[in-house]
């Protein structure tokens, strides 16, 4: 967790490390390391009543992966260190390994799992509407914006936010975001009024 004292490591390719930045690093294997079960649907987990709500969320988070492999054995003890981490969580991937499946589990295991997770999905959106959709934007900042509207970040507060293909994100959306990660606040497009918010 947050309070640990020295880096902590798994096996590669597998490999979850805090950097210099306060970031928890997470490196998924490649599609072609992972050789995953036959069965590729996953049942609907449903603990018993009288388990407590954590422990159904435990439960769906270790039963999200299909795969019995050393490398998906080891994805699921990763997931129980990094849902512990107070930092936020860099998750590396090829494209189709499950990095979303990921976030998902280590949300649902963390302190925050009982709160939501928001997803964003930083390709599919337009770069013009993009800061819009993370950080929101006050009535009138562009054309269109006819009322105040929060962006995921507010949305997620106090829960997760998972921000897919980060590296499409603009250079002033970069600027933005380094801002949210060192100092938890945000500014809604048009606004001079700082927020605060807690993802």
């Amino acid at each position: 967790g947050s309070g640990a004292s020295s880096p902590t490591s798994l096996s590669v390719p597998v490999s979850l490390r805090w950097r210099k930045e306060q970031v928890c690093s997470v490196v998924l294997p490649s599609c072609s390391q992972t050789q995953y079960d036959e069965e590729r649907q996953t049942p609907e987990v449903r603990g018993p009543p009288s388990l407590p709500k954590r422990s159904r969320l435990r439960s769906r988070a270790h039963n999200a992966f299909i795969g019995s492999s050393r490398e998906a054995q080891e994805v699921r003890s990763m997931i129980e260190v990094a849902a512990g981490c107070a930092y936020p969580i860099l998750i590396l991937g090829e494209t189709g390994v499950g990095k979303e499946i990921v976030a998902s589990s280590i949300h649902a295991m963390s302190s925050r799992g009982d709160k939501g997770l928001v997803v964003a999905d930083c390709a599919s959106t337009a770069d013009s509407i993009l800061e819009s959709e993370l950080f929101g934007h006050k009535r009138g900042a562009f054309t269109g914006a006819a009322s105040d509207r929060s962006g995921k970040f507010e949305t997620a507060h106090t829960g997760t936010i998972f921000l897919d293909e980060i590296g499409e994100l603009p250079l002033q959306g970069q600027v933005k975001l380094l801002r949210v990660l060192q100092s938890a606040e945000i500014q809604r497009v048009g606004s001079d009024k700082i927020i605060e918010v807690d993802t």
